[in-house]
């Protein structure tokens, strides 16, 4: 959370997400939450798109891969806050998911940060910001 970077998104040289100034040597540094949060949206609609990850147990194991993670834990943690099973479909910046995907962003973070600290508010105002209002990005 010191790098206002909720899901401790790797920092790799080249990408240019918006409000990033660095990192602590290994991990992203935000100006604020509100573009860590973008950013974390962003990179989870590539998944989707992209990288054709459409579940939680496919987003996570790509996510908090087996050679940095318990994968199976992670994916038992977030499906237990989210109430849901790891076969539940989320589709980021897809506005019929909003609060779902919400939902995931903010599980994923008490994983990797081991508190609850996101408000739904903040989520939201961050999908915004991330996707504009009709779910196109922003």
């Amino acid at each position: 959370m010191r790098n206002c970077n909720p899901l401790n998104i790797r920092y790799v040289k080249g990408n240019t997400w918006l409000g990033c100034f660095g990192s602590d040597g290994a991990f992203c540094k935000f100006r604020d939450r509100k573009h860590g949060l973008r950013a974390a949206f962003v990179l989870l609609r590539i998944y989707n798109q992209k990288h054709q990850k459409w579940t939680i147990r496919e987003i996570i194991s790509r996510w908090a891969p087996e050679n940095e993670n318990h994968t199976e834990n992670y994916i038992r943690r977030v499906c237990r806050y989210m109430g849901v099973k790891d076969d539940q479909v989320v589709k980021f910046g897809d506005p019929d998911y909003q609060e779902m995907g919400c939902k995931m962003v903010a599980a994923m973070s008490v994983v990797e940060n081991g508190k609850d600290v996101l408000t739904c508010h903040e989520l939201k105002e961050a999908w915004a910001f991330a996707f504009g209002e009709k779910g196109g990005e922003a």
